[in-house]
């Protein structure tokens, strides 16, 4: 009997080492990664953690127990916009990208608000909703400096926008298929064909 119980608890290390080995080897599952000139942000178990970019050791960027995706630092690289679960819906934030300091919230809408990118000169941040529509997704721009009414971009249905470096263009994913379309550019390609 004891001898069987020995067995037992040696098989029973075995597999605590084996799984222990195949959790540390396994990749992390990260999104959302956006760069700046000295860190790199991404979402991972529905938090928002920075690493610099030469390597090291990640940290969170807020303390905040809701869920939080889509980081993307301001063309300066001081600040970093995210969205944040609040409830029921998702808001935009920018906090400086170092994590000091508080969040300040941008939107408070009851339809869910996703980062998407910020304006050339850093002052608005790009986001994507369904605030006209619920099946219709469009690109807004409101403040990066504090709450203030978003303002619908002229395009149709679009996802994902990038501004031009002179802010008259934009790159989307529109439509359902999420097919590719670039403003003004792309016009003779049959996709967007509409500046901003």
């Amino acid at each position: 009997m004891s001898r069987c119980l020995t067995l037992l608890a040696v098989c029973l290390l075995i597999s605590v080492a084996t799984v222990a080995q195949q959790t540390v080897d396994r990749p992390l599952l990260i999104r959302g990664v956006s760069a700046n000139q000295s860190h790199i942000a991404f979402t991972y178990a529905g938090k928002i953690w920075l690493v610099e970019r030469t390597g090291g050791t990640a940290k969170r960027l807020t303390n905040t127990p809701n869920e939080e995706t889509s980081p993307v630092f301001s063309p300066d690289g001081r600040r970093i916009a995210f969205s944040r679960l609040n409830g029921n819906d998702w808001d935009v934030f920018v906090a400086p990208s170092d994590g000091s300091g508080e969040p300040t919230r941008v939107t408070m809408m009851p339809e869910d608000d996703f980062v998407t990118a910020w304006s050339p000169d850093g002052r608005e941040v790009i986001f994507e909703t369904t605030r006209d529509e619920e099946s219709l997704t469009r690109l807004y721009k409101t403040s990066a400096d504090r709450l203030a009414l978003a303002t619908a971009l002229p395009l149709h249905q679009s996802y994902s926008g990038s501004m031009s470096p002179d802010a008259t263009r934009i790159s989307t994913t529109r439509g359902q298929a999420r097919v590719i379309g670039v403003t003004t550019a792309a016009a003779t390609l049959g996709l967007c064909g509409s500046r901003i």
